[in-house]
């Protein structure tokens, strides 16, 4: 009788990506899309591996993982134990802010779960890799600081020179033109909520108003709401300032309070 030994295939590691950049800059989505494409290529050409989800949050900050849709979906499937590692091209894609690196990739070890930083060369799971995380990760949250503290700068800077914008938001009825806010096609919905509220007429009345007009919002064919009615007529905006900075991060402010507040004429 001859008796063949039969191999077993060896399990595949399932292995999962993730990747971010900040912005949704052109420069940035090459990056976005560079980053993808070769992870995708590195885990089909990897003996043993098998690709177990692409994770990616293209455009979003990395400060703050709750609005990081991708990343949350990764953590949710880690706990389904649906991979067995990561793949993610620094640190600082992986997070920015320091005590949240630490707390999900201890949630991950917590599963065995290991995390490669490829840019650092760290593996969660190595032995002294704690270390060299914490050190690398404060240095990703205190570049993140530095950035945001000159934006706040330069946001000051102009609004002390009288140099304002209107943002990327624009405002509706106006364009900016040459630093100067410049009535377009839609300024007559903006003139109308103004006399109809100059002459007593509530919100309500002011939106039937505009619909029988077949007034539109700006960069959409809605209709006006009774809030985005309200939202415009409180808008300092429209009787000629700016007030910058109504809001800190996860903190909302009293304007009238808060000796931060920059205001500025727009015209």
């Amino acid at each position: 009788m001859i008796i063949e030994r039969i191999k077993r295939r060896a399990a595949r590691k399932r292995v999962a990506v993730y990747a971010r950049v900040s912005t949704l800059k052109e420069e940035q989505e090459e990056s976005y899309e560079t980053q993808v494409n070769y992870y995708k290529e590195l885990i089909a050409n990897t003996e043993g591996w098998i690709m177990a989800g692409m994770y990616a949050d293209p455009g979003i900050s990395g400060t703050n993982a709750g609005k990081r849709p991708g990343f949350m979906q990764m953590m949710r499937d880690a706990e389904e134990n649906r991979f067995e590692l990561i793949l993610c091209k620094s640190i600082s894609r992986f997070s920015r802010n320091f005590r949240e690196s630490q707390l999900y990739v201890h949630q991950l070890k917590s599963r065995n779960i290991e995390v490669w930083f490829e840019k650092e060369g760290i593996h969660s799971l190595d032995a002294g890799a704690d270390l060299i995380f914490s050190i690398l990760a404060a240095v990703a949250q205190e570049e993140s600081r530095v950035l945001s503290e000159n934006l706040k700068w330069s946001y000051r800077r102009l609004a002390s020179m009288g140099i304002r914008h209107v943002g990327s938001n624009h405002m509706l009825g106006y364009d900016e033109i040459d630093g100067k806010l410049t009535p377009n096609a839609a300024a007559w919905i903006v003139k109308l909520m103004f006399e109809d509220y100059a002459e007593g007429k509530n919100p309500g009345e002011i939106l039937r108003h505009l619909r029988e007009r077949n007034a539109r919002r700006m960069r959409s064919d809605r209709d006006f709401t009774w809030s985005s009615v309200l939202s415009i007529l409180q808008n300092e905006a429209y009787v000629g300032d700016r007030l910058l900075q109504k809001t800190r991060p996860g903190k909302t402010v009293n304007a009238a309070n808060d000796s931060d507040m920059l205001r500025h004429g727009l015209y």
